[in-house]
């Protein structure tokens, strides 16, 4: 639904999909963190950067925590966490992010 424009939709179905992984494995599981991901994709397409710079912060902490900071999504999500920052105006932020993922 994303890809098609259907965000609501997306959203939803984000939604119930992180319900459902938090209940199965935890808020501590590189799983949770894909999740915390897709929502956070979700929320930027939607142009609401305050909660997917919360989101992308929070998959970032976990991803850190779980797969390590060499690892290749704890780098794509730094990324889309300077995007985010980027698009909202808060281009220091966005610039450390992108040097981090470097």
């Amino acid at each position: 639904y994303l890809k098609q424009g259907l965000y609501d939709k997306a959203k939803l179905i984000y939604e119930k999909d992180k319900t459902l992984i938090l209940a199965k494995y935890g808020e501590k599981h590189p799983q949770y963190a894909s999740c915390l991901h897709n929502l956070a994709n979700c929320y930027e397409h939607i142009g609401n950067y305050t909660e997917a710079e919360k989101l992308y912060n929070s998959c970032l902490q976990l991803r850190k925590n779980t797969l390590g900071m060499e690892h290749p999504e704890y780098s794509r999500t730094l990324s889309n966490l300077a995007r985010v920052c980027h698009a909202s105006g808060q281009y220091e932020k966005a610039y450390a992010y992108w040097k981090e993922t470097l």
